[in-house]
C-alpha cells in the first residue's frame, strides 16, 4: 500500500500549484496550498495464480489559506485570489482522472466538497480506482 501512496503523491508533486504533498494524519506544517493523501482499506479478490484486484478508494484533501469573507463588503481582488488559488482544485482533479497513476487504472472521480475548516478551507475529492497485484 505505500507504494500506491507513492505513486499518489509523484503524481502529485507534478502540480506545480502545491506546495505540501504528504500522507493524512502526519504533522500539518500549515503550508498552503497543499495536499494530503489517504488511502481507504482495500479488499482484494483472487484471480488466477496467486494474483488479485481490488477496486480502491482514496481521497485527496487539498487545503487553502486564508479564509476569505465573501460578503458585500469583500473586496473583489480578494475574491478574485481566491479563485485563483482554488483553480488547485480542478488541477488535481484532471491531473488524477486524465494522466495514469502508475498502479491505478481507471482512476475516476466520485464525490468532492469545499469547506471552511479554522483559518483555511479545505476540499477533500474522492476518487475510485483499479488495482492488481501479482507475486514475483
Amino acid at each position: 500500500m505505500i507504494g500506491l501512496f507513492l505513486n499518489i503523491a509523484k503524481s502529485l508533486k507534478q502540480i506545480n500549484e502545491l506546495k505540501f504533498v504528504d500522507m493524512e494524519g502526519g504533522n500539518d506544517p500549515q503550508i498552503f496550498p497543499a495536499a494530503f493523501i489517504h488511502i481507504d482499506p482495500i479488499d482484494h479478490k483472487q484471480l488466477n495464480a496467486g494474483s488479485t484486484e481490488a477496486d480502491i478508494q482514496f481521497t485527496i484533501t487539498a487545503k487553502f489559506a486564508p479564509y476569505i469573507r465573501s460578503n458585500a463588503d469583500t473586496p473583489q481582488s480578494q475574491l478574485e485570489e481566491l479563485a485563483t488559488s482554488l483553480q488547485v482544485i480542478e488541477v488535481i482533479k484532471s491531473k488524477l482522472v486524465k494522466e495514469n497513476i502508475e498502479g491505478i487504472e481507471a482512476v475516476m472521480l466520485s464525490r468532492e466538497s469545499l469547506q471552511k475548516k479554522g483559518t483555511y478551507y479545505e476540499a477533500p475529492l474522492v476518487f475510485f480506482g483499479r488495482v492488481e497485484w501479482h507475486p514475483d
